[in-house]
């Protein structure tokens, strides 16, 4: 068993700021993914 003894953080403890979108609309955003595999 290994004890960490580094400091954690949580949503609480950190503050996420959206960003201004350059995009006109949702339907503009593109979520198609590239994947590559590489043999050994």
């Amino acid at each position: 068993m290994r004890i960490e003894t580094e400091v954690k953080l949580d949503y609480k403890d950190v503050l996420l700021r959206p960003k201004r979108s350059t995009l006109s609309s949702r339907s503009d955003v593109d979520i198609n993914r590239e994947f590559e595999f590489f043999t050994l």
